[in-house]
């Protein structure tokens, strides 16, 4: 969210690619919440990162299929 609201001073490309390594370090950090730590083994831990990734896979499923279906009109085509 900070680095949409500074995006008209770093840059549409500099934006672009921090987006990317937030893609990118996403997985990272979830293996690493999963990995390490002495709630590890947790109920809770284990709902919460589940439910993060069933989103992250949903919302990322919903988007391909949009693009899929009508490409060429979707949020990144301005």
């Amino acid at each position: 969210m900070v680095t949409s609201l500074v995006r008209r001073w770093v840059g549409h490309r500099a934006w672009r690619r921090l987006h990317w390594m937030a893609y990118a370090c996403w997985p990272v950090a979830v293996a690493h919440g999963l990995g390490i730590g002495t709630d590890q083994s947790a109920t809770w831990v284990l709902a919460a990162s589940a439910a993060c990734v069933a989103a992250v896979l949903g919302l990322a499923g919903w988007r391909l299929a949009a693009a899929i279906r009508a490409p060429g009109e979707g949020a990144g085509a301005r």
